[in-house]
């Protein structure tokens, strides 16, 4: 089985992975993604082939900064900053 990676065509920063056999989430269509490679499952992070396992499909964004992660903990525990 292999799980295609996709970049955004616009938002380069954006990635999308699915099955090759499942295609694209109805939230989307194919025209707006760029295949950058293929992967067969044994060489696929777990995390990603869970989330595709479960929802079709796993969308991730590149390029945090570690303020993000300390703002997300903000938002999640309730503290304004």
């Amino acid at each position: 089985m292999k799980y295609l990676f996709h970049t955004h065509s616009i938002l380069p920063g954006w990635r999308l992975v699915v099955r090759e056999d499942m295609g694209m989430p109805a939230a989307t269509s194919e025209d707006e993604w760029t295949i950058t490679r293929s992967r067969l499952a044994a060489d696929t992070n777990p995390d990603v082939r869970k989330g595709v396992d479960e929802k079709g499909w796993c969308l991730f964004k590149l390029g945090g900064e570690f303020a993000d992660i300390e703002a997300e903990l903000q938002r999640k525990s309730g503290k304004r900053s």
